[in-house]
C-alpha cells in the first residue's frame, strides 16, 4: 500500500484514523517509558521490567530469552544479567532453567522495578 494510499484511507476513514493515533500513541509511551527506565534505573530494576513485561500471566513463566537477549534488552552485559538473576534466583524470587524463567514470587519482582511499575 502506498503512501499515498494511507493517506486517503485515513481522509475517508477518520475512525480508523483515530485507532492509529492511538496505535501509535501507546507505542510512544511505551518506548518512553522503555527509555526512561534504560536511563534512570539499576539493572536489577531494569531486569525485573523486562521481566514483568515478558512473562505469560498464566504460567507466570518467560521463555525463549537468552541472557544474552536479555542483556540487549536492558542495556547490559550478558555477565551482568546472569549475576543479577542467580541473585534473584538466591533470593527465591525466580527459577533458571534453558532458555526459561519462572517467577516465583512476582511480588518481590515487582518490588525490585519500584513502586511506579503498576501503571
Amino acid at each position: 500500500m502506498s503512501r499515498a494510499d494511507v493517506s486517503r484511507l485515513l481522509r475517508h476513514h477518520p475512525d480508523i484514523a483515530d485507532r492509529v493515533i492511538e496505535h501509535l500513541a501507546a507505542r510512544l509511551r511505551d518506548a518512553e517509558v522503555r527509555l526512561e527506565t534504560l536511563a534512570y534505573q539499576r539493572l536489577e530494576a531494569r531486569l525485573a521490567s523486562v521481566l514483568l513485561r515478558e512473562c505469560d500471566p498464566r504460567t507466570q513463566t518467560v521463555r525463549d530469552l537468552s541472557q544474552q537477549d536479555l542483556a540487549e534488552m536492558v542495556g547490559a552485559t550478558r555477565e551482568s544479567v546472569s549475576r543479577a538473576l542467580n541473585q534473584m534466583a538466591k533470593a527465591g524470587l525466580v527459577e533458571l532453567g534453558r532458555r526459561r524463567i519462572r517467577l516465583l514470587d512476582l511480588d518481590g519482582v515487582q518490588l525490585l522495578f519500584g513502586p511506579s511499575s503498576s501503571g
